[in-house]
């Protein structure tokens, strides 16, 4: 798993390649801007609530090995209105991985 993440602008995208949001300064918005969680130092993402995402995959991707638990972590308050970035295209499906699962699902 990718443990990088960004201090900057970058698209955040489905395991099935659709565009999902980006993340800026180490927070998940998604495609409307709307905070939803956020990319911890070892690439760790959580939900906004608290409750674990899963993993950034490749700078773009979230998954979630479905036999991982971890404990909910303290809500973080909310970051600044940041400036919508240009919509990408989406990309092409990824292939399955057996035991993941899209993490971004439970951002619905």
């Amino acid at each position: 798993m990718n443990t990088t993440t960004a201090n900057t602008t970058q698209p955040i995208y489905r395991w099935n390649g659709k565009y999902y949001g980006f993340m800026s300064n180490g927070y998940l918005l998604d495609a409307n801007g709307t905070y939803r969680g956020w990319i911890d130092g070892n690439g760790t993402v959580w939900q906004a609530n608290g409750k674990f995402l899963g993993d950034l995959v490749g700078g773009e991707y979230v998954l979630l090995q479905q036999s991982m638990k971890r404990a909910s972590q303290p809500k973080r308050l909310s970051p600044s209105p940041v400036t919508l970035p240009p919509k990408p295209e989406d990309k092409p499906a990824r292939s399955p991985r057996a035991g993941y699962v899209d993490g971004l699902d439970a951002c619905e």
